[in-house]
């Protein structure tokens, strides 16, 4: 199957992860990915992969999700979008001129919407829009309305990236489950934690990590304010921020963007709260990593206190390290995390909750072993690239078998999760 995969991001984050772990997973015969996204790290890790890549220098979307609508000021930032239309549309062209006819188009987040339909109208091929974050409602407003009509028209199937992404999408809408995944030959760890029943202490302190990118959306001022909070209470705890600066703001464009809270040189800014409150000793900052694995090894819990309200890949990735996690979403849905089993959910915004929940870890250490046993028995349940990537090449094969204008099958139709697991340990 020749399938192009549109990812509109540049920077590497549990996006990127995901379709990186899902490219790895097809690869080896049965796939030929070919992947349009826009310039920055991902495309560069794509090429040491040897994935075929055309990039852009930006690629338009339009945001309806929870977090990051469009309001107030942030109306702005259609103009960006309005200026992205031709770089897209040349990437486009160009993947047409360099790779020709494709079976499927899977669009890595809905946001790339409008790279969806130029996509749709050049290759004329069934396309996969794969729902990463929690959406707005499409019932009401004009926005919403506008994105479901889009939808229907020009989407052929909606992969939702796990339960609570699927309830924020209309009922009415055929959409398939397909969760995220992380390969099992990478997960062997015997235990959640050394530091299981015994007391912290400076020598020996309790280790709580913060993955992802350094974005305020991702709760990390949250995350250090916890730390200043845990430190006045003189808990032996350690604080490791593991992620991308997206950006150094330099120069009138990164005043403007500053000003208008458009933009924001976070690492320089919580390296700042650091020195203020004196934490240099309890928070430590360390840059992107292609090895997270390590990082969860290393770790006892996992912070993940996003604004978005809901689970995020580390989550899953440190279940696999049999680390529990401290995650900031209302009313979770029992695929990603069970309130007081797997780990503990707290409010957005609330430092004082992570300081309560990391206090209840430190007091009650049988608890990591506990609850990071649970956390691992979910993530293999739910979250085995293996078995999730077939049921990704089930739908390829379904809208592929709906073409008339496509001639089926071949080896491709025994695609099995042991095919997955061959191509993950080669």
């Amino acid at each position: 199957m020749n399938i192009l995969y549109i990812h509109p991001i540049g920077a590497f984050g549990g996006a990127s992860r995901s379709l990186l772990e899902l490219l790895r997973a097809l690869s080896g015969g049965f796939v030929q990915p070919y992947v349009v996204s826009q310039k920055g790290q991902f495309a560069a890790i794509l090429e040491k992969e040897n994935i075929s890549v055309v990039t852009a220098a930006g690629l338009t979307q339009f945001d309806n999700t929870f977090f990051s609508y469009y309001r107030g000021l942030r109306w702005l930032v259609l103009m960006r979008e309005l200026a992205f239309l031709l770089p897209t549309f040349i990437a486009l062209r160009a993947a047409k001129r360099k790779w020709g006819a494709v079976d499927i188009i899977h669009v890595n987040e809905l946001t790339a919407i409008p790279a969806a339909i130029m996509a749709k109208r050049l290759f004329k091929a069934p396309i996969v829009m794969h729902v990463r974050s929690v959406q707005r409602p499409m019932t009401d407003g004009l926005r919403g309305r506008l994105l479901k009509h889009l939808i229907r028209r020009y989407v052929d199937q909606v992969v939702a990236i796990d339960c609570t992404v699927r309830e924020s999408l209309p009922k009415d809408l055929s959409v398939e489950i397909v969760r995220n995944g992380f390969p099992l030959s990478d997960v062997p760890r015997t235990s959640s934690s050394q530091n299981s029943y015994r007391r912290f202490s400076p020598e020996k302190p309790l280790r709580v990590g913060c993955v992802g990118g350094l974005l305020k959306l991702k709760g990390v001022y949250e995350f250090v304010e916890t730390a200043r909070l845990c430190t006045q209470a003189g808990l032996a705890v350690e604080f490791l921020l593991v992620g991308e600066n997206p950006r150094k703001l330099r120069g009138i464009k990164g005043y403007l963007l500053k000003r208008f809270g458009f933009a924001a040189d976070v690492r320089a800014e919580l390296e700042s709260m650091i020195n203020k409150y004196g934490l240099g000793e309890s928070v430590k900052i360390k840059g992107f990593t292609a090895d997270v694995k390590r990082v969860y090894d290393s770790i006892d819990i996992l912070c993940f206190p996003s604004h978005l309200n809901a689970c995020g890949r580390p989550v899953f990735e440190a279940a696999f390290s049999r680390v529990p996690s401290i995650v900031a979403v209302d009313n979770p849905l029992e695929d990603t995390i069970v309130n007081g089993q797997t780990g503990i959910c707290i409010s957005a915004k609330d430092p004082l909750a992570i300081v309560d929940a990391v206090t209840f870890f430190y007091t009650h250490p049988e608890e990591l072993d506990r609850m990071g046993e649970a956390a691992y028995q979910l993530a293999v349940k739910n979250f085995d690239i293996a078995a999730n990537v077939v049921k990704m090449v089930d739908i390829y094969k379904h809208l592929i078998s709906k073409s008339a204008s496509h001639d089926i099958w071949g080896d491709c139709s025994e695609f099995s999760e042991k095919d997955a697991c061959e191509r993950l340990r080669s």
